[in-house]
């Protein structure tokens, strides 16, 4: 699955549009991001930048584990970097957590 994930014309004349793919390991626990950023002009060939990593994800009971190894209490949990809620569905884990006491 490849993703567009917007194209911009700057003001030197280029248009740059970004693409994203990603892949899923679910045994490791991977995911592999490939980023294309194609670059055009009207008096140029296109030229394609690419980038790819490979990150480790945790499920939320990892997560609090170390958190709490770490000696941090976990106060809240959200769903996405606007407090939206964090449920079993959400894309990301967002975590409030201070010095345990």
């Amino acid at each position: 699955l490849v993703r567009h994930r917007g194209t911009k014309t700057m003001l030197n004349g280029e248009i740059v549009s970004k693409f994203e793919a990603q892949t899923f390991d679910r045994p490791r626990q991977r995911t592999t991001v490939h980023y294309f950023i194609d670059i055009s002009r009207q008096d140029r060939e296109m030229r394609r930048v690419t980038a790819c990593f490979t990150i480790r994800y945790m499920a939320y009971q990892e997560a609090v584990g170390l958190m709490e190894a770490c000696g941090l209490q976990v106060l809240e949990t959200y769903g996405d970097w606007n407090f939206g809620p964090f449920t079993k569905n959400s894309d990301m884990m967002v975590f409030v957590a201070k010095r345990a006491p």
